[in-house]
């Protein structure tokens, strides 16, 4: 169960960029399968489900995770009938794709072998044929083959109709693979694709505050306990290598093989503005759809700003909270809490109260270290010490360390979303004044030390407030559109032929 709304920060797209159309990578296909599968099988699923007031959201995901598993089974793919029904591939190396070689549906067919999947997925029988050709260069089947076949399997283990759309998703594949060409062709032209030391410091830079966000999301994953700073974050660094296959350096070579796109893109909308009319016409649509899609949806508020989305509009009744959260060192103790938390839940608080305090006294025990560590952090913090250097000192929510929630704090009210425990909102809800600090509070993820930091403005936000972050996003959408369009006339005027029939 979700304690708190923990939010990772994601690399921001460099905001004179638009996002290359690429293929999905075919590692994703098969992490499709493994995460409907993981997932349906949490204890702490169970325990949310159980135990949170607000749980129509995780109603319907656990419906959809049924109706995935469903699907799995239909294909064939049950441990009930076998227990290596979703190993796809026995070896210790992973290949992406060929992970599932040997997949079998219900009535036994392969769904996956060496030549890839059955009834659709391309392979190269010989020499490679031109597909495609335009003035300056020509596209071979071989370059196609790949993308495409990733491409199709994406759609396939998304339960489309792959075959149905089969010829639709080749073409759109052969005009991506195209236009990317004709970019290079005219970045080429334009002398953009040569790296100045002046490019080479702007990829570092950015690779090495990506690469540390990467650092902080994976953090949680890799068990640093007794190592030091520089031990843990060697840990960290060998885990992305080892198991997402990451480096500092392998990031900075991507960037810079695609570098030239960047220039070509910035050099191609220099010239685009956004006027004040323009900005204000934004806001206005802006503001209309929030605040008609709050009122018809309140928890889209809470998952809006969880996802960065710009507020314009805000819900009555909120308030800005931090807190200091406190977790479970021993993993076992964390289960064993979920678990009384769902033996609880289960039982009628008049029929089962003798029983209920029995669990509840066992539950109690588990939390005496932790409050006993919250009282030495609040005697801290009443001799003067700054919240929010506690919270970097001690705190275990990661979601502390990402904006706007390190600077601003979390959005709660009394009807908040599943995105938090009932225990943990009771807990925001109940201080009294801006600066007040809550006792240790309880809950199914650990201790909270809370402060209450002021309330929401409830209503629309004035524009001049966001004023500079509408402009941005507003600029980014005409330079996207501006690059499109001319994109579009460079492959007008390559007057582009293509040949999908000879890749059948």
């Amino acid at each position: 169960m979700a304690t708190n709304a923990t939010p990772r920060k994601k690399k921001n797209p460099q905001a004179s960029r638009p996002r290359r159309r690429r293929g999905v990578p075919g590692a994703l296909v098969a992490a499709l399968l493994v995460i409907a599968l993981f997932f349906g099988g949490l204890v702490g699923f169970a325990v949310a489900n159980r135990t949170n007031p607000y749980r129509a959201q995780l109603t319907a995901a656990g419906e959809r995770i049924t109706e995935l598993e469903n699907i799995l089974t239909m294909m064939g793919f049950s441990e009930e009938t076998d227990p290596t029904a979703f190993v796809f591939d026995d070896s210790d190396s992973s290949d992406e794709l060929g992970d599932l070689t040997g997949a079998t549906g219900s009535d036994g067919s392969v769904l996956w072998n060496e030549d890839g999947f059955v009834g659709g997925m391309l392979a190269e029988t010989g020499e490679p044929v031109v597909v495609a050709e335009f003035n300056g260069g020509q596209l071979l089947s071989s370059e196609v083959i790949d993308p495409y076949n990733e491409q199709y399997a994406n759609e396939a283990f998304g339960f489309n109709d792959a075959d149905e759309s089969s010829a639709d998703t080749l073409q759109d594949v052969m005009e991506t693979l195209v236009a990317d060409k004709l970019c290079r062709l005219k970045a080429e032209e334009l002398g953009l694709t040569e790296l100045t030391a002046e490019d080479e410091a702007a990829i570092r830079a950015e690779t090495e505050e990506y690469y540390q966000e990467q650092k902080d999301f994976f953090r949680d994953s890799v068990d640093t306990t007794g190592m030091t700073a520089e031990e843990a974050d060697a840990a960290v660094e060998s885990y992305l290598e080892t198991e997402v296959g990451v480096t500092l350096e392998s990031l900075i070579e991507a960037e810079r093989a695609d570098y030239w796109y960047t220039k070509l893109f910035n050099e191609t909308t220099r010239d685009v503005t956004v006027t004040d009319e323009e900005i204000q016409s934004y806001y206005d649509e802006l503001l209309a759809d929030q605040q008609q899609r709050f009122a018809e949806y309140p928890d889209d508020y809470e998952f809006a700003i969880i996802n960065g989305e710009t507020l314009v509009y805000n819900l009555e009744g909120y308030r800005y909270v931090k807190h200091i959260l406190l977790t479970f060192s021993d993993p076992a103790a964390a289960t064993a809490v979920e678990d009384l938390y769902y033996q609880i839940s289960e039982l009628d608080p008049e029929s089962d109260f003798e029983q209920i305090t029995q669990l509840q006294e066992q539950l109690n025990g588990y939390y005496t270290d932790l409050k006993a560590r919250a009282e030495e952090i609040l005697a801290e913090l009443q001799a003067g010490a700054d919240f929010d250097a506690l919270i970097e000192k001690y705190g275990m929510d990661e979601g502390m360390r990402y904006e706007p929630a390190k600077s601003d704090g979390y959005r709660v009210s009394a009807d908040s979303s599943s995105l938090f425990s009932s225990e943990f909102i009771e807990g925001c809800m109940m201080l009294e004044q801006p600066g007040d600090v809550s006792t240790p509070i309880c809950s199914v993820g650990g201790v909270h030390i809370i402060k209450y930091l002021g309330d929401v403005a409830p209503g629309a936000v004035p524009l001049e407030e966001v004023r500079d972050t509408l402009a941005a996003e507003v600029l980014s959408e005409k330079q996207d559109a501006s690059f499109v369009e001319q994109e579009a006339q460079w492959i007008v005027d390559a007057d582009v032929k293509y040949y999908p029939e000879r890749l059948q």
